[in-house]
């Protein structure tokens, strides 16, 4: 069953405005997203340790532009690309839940009180819609 439009859009503004206040509240929080995802995904720190900051940032950007993405089926080219890409470098599938599963959970820990019920929601959803656009594109590389 597809999205409704307005479903996304509505989903996508809780993205944003969660990704705006931890912005205000914290600023670059990438090394915490890094941080929290090599804790999560063993192997993973080894496959980026001669990454630089800035690659690393480069990469996380192209999250958050997917996280707000409103026609993920649009990306699909895209992600076919990355994934084949990433599998010469050794990546593996389960690597990309667990590096979105680390974005969700530190924007959530750094927006302590300030988190919402409407972003738990938000976040599950697009999450979950992201994982299925990257694994269908894995299928293809497969």
């Amino acid at each position: 069953m597809a999205t409704s439009p307005e479903t996304v859009s509505s989903t996508l503004e809780y993205i944003e405005k969660s990704l705006m206040q931890v912005s205000d509240i914290s600023g670059d929080i990438t090394k915490d997203i890094y941080s929290d995802y090599f804790k999560r995904c063993t192997g993973s720190e080894t496959l980026m340790q001669f990454i630089e900051d800035r690659e690393r940032g480069r990469m996380m950007t192209e999250v958050f532009r997917l996280l707000l993405e409103e026609d993920l089926q649009g990306q699909f080219d895209y992600l076919c690309f990355e994934t084949k890409t990433h599998i010469a470098y050794g990546v593996e599938p389960v690597m990309y839940d667990n590096l979105f599963s680390a974005v969700f959970a530190t924007v959530k820990t750094l927006l302590g009180s300030h988190w919402l019920p409407e972003f738990e929601a938000a976040w599950k959803q697009r999450i979950s819609a992201l994982s299925q656009a990257v694994h269908a594109a894995q299928a293809v590389n497969a």
